[in-house]
């Protein structure tokens, strides 16, 4: 949901996408995404345990403040995104397990590396992606983008799939 709700509420902010949903549609989307996605959160902290409110508040902050370019766009950033993705990491293993391990504590930081390296990619490649300035370097660049997006959802499946199965 917080996913949703970036994409949605960063499409309002200058339209990196190019798309011409208007801009009710987007609000309604993106606020409802991050509002469902924090009464999850809620959920979640009540079972866990009320610590994980504050994943919570960073999540639902640092979604609104990157998204919509809010402090003048200070928390627009690679590392922003990296802290957001690391948080959100984080938060999803400890609510599994809350005692902190080494493989948490890596993916947590190979998340953040990914997302940060994912961004530079796409802020490089996304004039060729919307055909606005046809850079070969650029489309190179952009259809990298696309192959990592694939390579880490294919990843997130394996991992998915040996949870629920194995």
């Amino acid at each position: 949901m917080v996913g949703v709700a970036s994409n949605y509420l960063d499409e309002i902010r200058g339209r990196p996408w190019n798309t011409s949903i208007p801009d009710s549609v987007l609000w309604g989307i993106g606020g409802g995404a991050l509002i469902a996605s924090s009464i999850i959160g809620l959920y979640l902290a009540s079972q866990v345990g009320w610590w994980f409110v504050a994943f919570v508040a960073a999540w639902g902050f640092l979604t609104a403040s990157y998204s919509l370019e809010l402090f003048r766009g200070r928390l627009h950033n690679t590392v922003a995104l990296g802290v957001l993705v690391a948080l959100a990491s984080l938060g999803a293993s400890l609510v599994q397990d809350p005692r902190p391990t080494w493989l948490m504590l890596l993916t947590t930081l190979l998340s953040a590396y990914i997302a940060g390296y994912g961004r530079e990619h796409y802020e490089f490649g996304k004039p060729a992606g919307r055909d606005d300035m046809p850079i070969p370097s650029a489309r190179r660049i952009w259809r990298w983008l696309m192959f990592e997006i694939v390579f880490v959802d294919a990843i997130a499946a394996i991992i998915l799939v040996t949870r629920v199965f194995v």
